[in-house]
């Protein structure tokens, strides 16, 4: 068989059901001419065949994702050598019968090396000792290792880690490999229940309870006289009484008024006219100073000129919010909620199941988990839940109702939903970005590659875009959540605003103990319980603009706290900076965007409006954002 010199995307399976038992295998003969015919082929995809001898040669250098599950494989395959290219990005080798991952192949490590994600679950290594310097998700669960591997922590841009399902009974480490475990992402998992740790401190992590060195600890204790063990733990009191309080104002104010709430989305009605690129909001808004003014008259702004990063030609009045014609009434089992709350929009395109052919798992939240999926000949992502009850379910319909009402380019897009009758099975179907969330893009290219010139300066008007096409909504929706880890980047399509359910049903407590995650973004009144505003969204930007000019997370370097870096961002002695290379308009941007005070920032029209006309972002094309944006 041969392959269109254009296709991009390869899956064959062994069986028509891709979820069968380990070892159950289709043979299959392929050459080193299989794929050759398809010279741009990025994502290959091979599951249930028997791939225990390959020709050399066997796989192109131009794919960025290698998925060979349940494939007979006993070693890393040697072809990956003909990779050494670094294009590869995403590995994905589990239920194979591998024993041990090293370096002892050079060429096939030179190929590894650019790596962000690699599953390697449920084989039988029991020895990891590869360099893998730019991984930021690895998955080891259900091997044999007896040892946390070292190399570990060596990998300094890990976010995820699953080792779970191994025979490791304890760790201990030093201080340093404790601050890189507790950087982790909360999707973590460990699983190791450390029980004797008599030359340590016995310290929960994660799922896990570790061993924490003495020396770390007394090393640092001794330094210290009484005096200062006694500010400390006044300091400490005081925080816990602030924190005491201020949750109570937090809760209360929280409950009472969540902003724009999304089970109001199947009534949203569209734009009007877009608010004034010289309005302030803060001036605009009665009662509280974080009320959304989704009652307030907008006045409509000047046309703006904004150069045009894709879609040449398109105007952002192409992107209205779409009203629903009709609705869907669905009952769901054990629901005390209002039957609305379960009405599905007419606006979304119902998909059988069907036509999904799942692939692999490539994210996974508290509530959720997103699978990558074939739709036709398209990748798709796929939303499901994880546990499926009557409050899950309505607040996953409310997140599909909005994701229907919105449309603009530089949101992601909507493809439609797999539901059954009672909604016991419902998936979101949305767009697929190749190079996953911001995040990840960010810490995979130094700033001496990924450059404002290059890319991050489209990154950022195409942000700009969604967060002010959003805020001109009538009644304004605020995002809530913005940070590099809910935008999601593509090789052709740019960047796109994602991630409009967890974050607007996250209470606020919860958001100030997510760990290194959206308490880091959070605007400075908000922390201290007033109620969401677009300014809120604006603040959050603003720490944005930071993550791209430096690459790293907000207080990265700092080696704070979350509950200190929480208490003096809410106090105003801290926010993040920028570097000293930055571009001087994007540091005046995030100076006025991370404004203490609400009032003082800049409106989402006025930063587009201010990044557009700037030397840095180059125009490609005009485009007209009218009263219909």
């Amino acid at each position: 068989m041969q392959y269109a010199e254009a296709t991009r995307n390869i899956q064959i399976t062994g069986f028509d059901d891709t979820n069968v038992q380990k070892g159950s295998l289709k043979s299959v003969t392929f050459d080193q001419n299989t794929f050759s015919t398809a010279k741009v082929l990025e994502q290959l995809i091979l599951i249930n065949l028997d791939l225990g001898s390959l020709p050399t040669g066997f796989l192109p250098s131009t794919i960025s994702l290698l998925t060979m599950e349940n494939c007979n494989l006993a070693t890393l395959p040697s072809q990956l050598g003909n990779l050494a290219n670094r294009n590869l990005v995403t590995l994905n080798l589990n239920k194979n019968t591998m024993t041990s991952i090293t370096d002892s192949d050079s060429s096939v490590s030179e190929a590894l090396q650019g790596l962000t994600t690699l599953n390697l679950t449920d084989n039988a290594i029991a020895t990891f000792n590869v360099a893998l310097p730019s991984v930021t998700s690895l998955d080891l669960s259900n091997n044999k290792l007896t040892e946390f591997p070292p190399v570990i922590f060596n990998m300094t841009n890990l976010n995820i880690l699953n080792i779970a399902g191994n025979n490791i009974q304890s760790l201990t480490v030093t201080s340093t490999q404790h601050n890189f475990l507790r950087k982790l992402s909360a999707q973590s998992a460990l699983s190791i229940k450390t029980s004797e740790c008599s030359s340590g401190i016995a310290t929960e992590l994660l799922d896990s309870v570790i061993c924490v060195s003495d020396d770390a600890f007394l090393s640092s204790e001794s330094s210290s006289s009484s005096s200062s063990t006694l500010v400390i733990v006044v300091v400490v009191l005081a925080v816990i009484l602030v924190f005491g309080v201020a949750g109570f104002f937090i809760y209360r104010h929280h409950m009472k008024s969540r902003g724009y709430r999304l089970s109001n989305t199947p009534d949203m009605v569209g734009v009007v006219s877009p608010p004034s690129l010289n309005d302030n909001p803060a001036r605009n808004r009665a009662g509280s100073r974080g009320r959304a003014f989704s009652q307030q008259r907008r006045s409509s702004g000047p046309n703006i000129l904004l150069a045009g990063l894709s879609d040449h030609g398109k105007k952002m009045s192409d992107a209205q919010p779409r009203r629903s014609s009709g609705q869907f009434t669905v009952p769901v089992r054990g629901c005390d909620r209002p039957v609305k709350s379960s009405i599905i929009s007419a606006n979304v395109v119902k998909i059988p199941s069907e036509e999904l052919n799942h692939t692999r798992k490539i994210a996974k939240g508290a509530f959720g988990e997103v699978w990558l999926a074939l739709h036709g000949k398209d990748l798709v992502a796929v939303k499901k839940l994880i546990s499926v009850d009557g409050t899950s379910v309505q607040d996953f319909v409310s997140e599909l109702n909005l994701l229907a009402s919105l449309s603009h380019r530089c949101i992601l897009s909507l493809i439609g939903a797999c539901w059954d009758d009672e909604l016991t099975d419902i998936q979101i179907v949305m767009e697929y970005m190749d190079s996953g969330d911001l995040l990840s893009v960010l810490r995979l290219n130094p700033s001496s590659i990924l450059t404002w010139e290059n890319g991050k300066a489209s990154y950022c008007v195409q942000i700009c875009e969604a967060v002010y096409y959003l805020h001109s909504l009538q009644p304004a929706l605020i995002h809530r959540d913005i940070k590099s880890r809910n935008i999601l980047v593509d090789s052709n399509k740019g960047a796109k605003l994602s991630d409009f359910g967890e974050s607007r049903e996250r209470t606020v407590a919860r958001t100030m103990t997510a760990g290194v995650g959206t308490a880091r973004w959070v605007a400075p009144e908000i922390i201290l319980g007033e109620d969401y505003s677009e300014l809120a969204d604006i603040y959050s930007l603003g720490v944005l603009l930071t993550e791209l000019d430096t690459h790293q997370i907000p207080y990265q370097t700092l080696g704070l706290e979350e509950s200190m870096i929480v208490q003096q961002v809410a106090v105003g002695k801290l926010r993040p900076k920028v570097s000293d290379t930055c571009p001087e308009i994007i540091r005046r941007l995030t100076h006025e965007c991370l404004q203490y005070d609400p009032s003082l920032r800049p409106s989402a029209a006025r930063v587009l409006q201010t990044l557009v006309a700037s030397p840095l972002v180059r125009r490609q094309s005009a485009v007209s954002v009218d009263n219909s944006t």
